[in-house]
């Protein structure tokens, strides 16, 4: 028999998630390998000219809206939650903001404004709705649910083995059994694997949050857009302005205004990688922290007094994020036996299927049950009754079927 291996698939798709929440807030260092001299770029026999003082800056520009953007994609199709639709004006934002450092757009307000735009922001929103509705609505079914406990506690691999073992005999000694005994032993190993993935590990429906918790966290997302705006109001020129009796200094920027729409951008970004590490129900939600950490220290950074921001001096906040890389790969080893133990998990629950329907052939008693385990599986994903009635169904039948072959055993 063939192992079903979905959840390693799931797993699998986990990484593939995590490395670039990792990943993605450091490729803003890329701009320091630009020069600080010229002001266009050249590539074999093209020359493309971008209007910015150097490279340096303009690649730092582009990477600003670049790597928000890649954040709230990924954010976007593992969120669940109706809220998730607030980030598609961010998004569009991002995209707009993107064309218009390549001079696509005159500006953002004409990027938004335009057929052109319109109909850019038409097809990406297709894309990403249509790869949130067909590639990612597997995905995000089931998680895996890890109790604190199971990090400390070296025994499931040695409990693991054990079961491992004696399932292995067992199949090489199947001929020695009767069907009935055969179904009886690998029910009991169904039994034991059962226990310990749901004292070492769990497998959870996501679900979707109280309304109240959504409104609050769309209202939240809809302060972040307004904040995107924010810079474009504050006059040009200004080396101070005052607030309510607060002033604003531009902090070593040319004004501003443009001291706002650095500090806007960090802080846009920050909201909204903290909602989604507050509601993610994933096990690689530390991944989040990395940007949040790297994000959180550039917006302190642009207060204080020196020469370049988004630049070496980052290199303080690393200690913390190696810690957190750390974390997350000692998780994802855990998570990587646990995935097996699930498909292990499923393979025995397919072979006990497979012994009971042939037992139908053998015991005329078994028909009902069969028939009546078929509707049961049938109908759970299409009737109306709540979880709970379907849990007590289930146990119900559970204990008709011990009591019929007598399955249940001591291990």
């Amino acid at each position: 028999m063939s192992l079903n291996s979905k959840w390693e698939t799931k797993y699998k798709w986990d990484i593939c998630l995590m490395i670039p929440v990792i990943l993605l807030p450091f490729i803003i260092y890329i701009h320091l390998l630009f020069s600080r001299e010229k002001n266009f770029i050249q590539f074999f026999n093209f020359t493309y000219y971008h209007g910015f003082i150097n490279n340096e800056i303009f690649i730092w520009s582009l990477l600003n809206f670049l790597i928000p953007l890649g954040l709230l994609t990924i954010m976007y199709l593992t969120v669940i939650n109706r809220w998730k639709y607030f980030l598609i004006p961010l998004i569009c934002l991002y995209i707009i903001g993107f064309l218009t450092t390549l001079n696509y757009f005159t500006s953002i307000q004409n990027g938004i404004n335009s057929k052109m735009g319109i109909l850019i922001l038409f097809l990406a929103v297709f894309l990403l709705v249509f790869a949130d509705k067909t590639l990612f609505k597997t995905y995000r079914r089931r998680f895996f649910s890890l109790p604190i406990k199971s990090f400390f506690d070296p025994g499931i691999k040695n409990h693991f083995d054990v079961i491992s073992e004696k399932l292995s005999i067992i199949r090489k000694e199947r001929n020695n059994y009767t069907t009935q005994q055969y179904l009886k032993n690998i029910y009991n190993i169904k039994l034991r694997l059962f226990y310990e993935i749901k004292k070492y590990g769990n497998v959870k429906a996501i679900k979707s949050q109280s309304k109240f918790n959504e409104f609050i966290i769309a209202i939240i997302l809809i302060m972040a857009i307004i904040i995107w705006f924010i810079p474009y109001y504050v006059p040009n020129g200004l080396q101070y302005l005052n607030i309510g009796g607060y002033t604003i200094k531009s902090y070593g920027f040319n004004d501003v205004s443009l001291y706002i729409w650095f500090i806007s951008r960090k802080l846009i970004v920050l909201i909204f990688l903290t909602v989604w590490y507050l509601t993610s129900p994933h096990w690689w939600k530390f991944a989040i922290l990395s940007p949040i950490i790297l994000y959180g220290y550039q917006f302190w950074e642009a207060a204080q007094d020196i020469s370049y921001i988004d630049s070496q001096g980052n290199i303080n906040v690393f200690p913390i994020i190696v810690l957190v890389i750390f974390i997350l790969m000692s998780l994802s080893k855990m998570m990587k036996f646990r995935a097996h133990m699930f498909d292990y998990h499923d393979e025995l629950i397919e072979e006990i299927e497979e012994v009971i329907g042939s037992l139908i052939n053998d015991e005329v008693s078994m028909k009902e049950f069969y028939k009546k385990y078929e509707k049961i599986k049938g109908n759970i994903l299409y009737a109306n009754n709540s979880n709970k009635q379907y849990l007590k169904i289930l146990m119900n039948f559970e204990n008709e079927i011990d009591e019929q072959l007598n399955l249940k055993n001591n291990f």
